[in-house]
């Protein structure tokens, strides 16, 4: 794996959804071919993964030249204020404490792996992970090596010119 790219579900804060919402969401409302995240954090810090719904890999969605088999995708249930109107850092303090273990364990696993928010390698902005990933990133003590930076990003927007 090269890449983790964090989302949020595009959620309001405080509302919960499920497994079976992101696949009734995505693959039957949307028409996507498959859910758009491996992995979703409950907003109870749970962890879902959501491979066994998809019929293939997670689709592209305008990402920067970055391999389907070379990513995974993670995303929290929130990202929305309470009316749904403007991006909001809404996970709770569990998700926080998951998604930090998520992802020193992917690291652990994945040693040269970059970090990123799904808006640092896309094309088109549908959703992002509402919070500035790469301070929470240093915050939390990962080193700068597995942080997707503006070098990263120049050299996906060259490749896709």
């Amino acid at each position: 794996m090269k890449y983790l790219i964090i989302h949020s579900t595009h959620t309001q804060k405080g509302r919960d959804i499920t497994v079976d919402d992101v696949v009734r969401t995505h693959v039957n409302e949307l028409e996507f071919d498959n859910v758009a995240f491996h992995d979703m954090i409950l907003r109870n810090g749970k962890i879902e993964n959501l491979t066994a719904h998809n019929r293939g890999v997670v689709p592209s969605w305008g990402l920067l030249d970055i391999s389907k088999s070379k990513r995974r995708h993670v995303a929290y249930v929130g990202g929305l204020d309470e009316e749904g109107d403007y991006f909001l850092d809404s996970r709770t303090k569990q998700q926080k404490t998951s998604l930090e273990i998520y992802v020193k364990y992917f690291i652990l696993r994945h040693p040269e792996v970059k970090i990123c928010s799904y808006t640092d390698v896309s094309k088109i902005a549908l959703t992002n992970a509402s919070f500035d990933v790469p301070k929470w990133l240093k915050s939390i003590g990962i080193k700068e090596i597995n942080i997707y930076n503006e070098v990263d990003r120049s050299a996906h927007m060259e490749i896709c010119q």
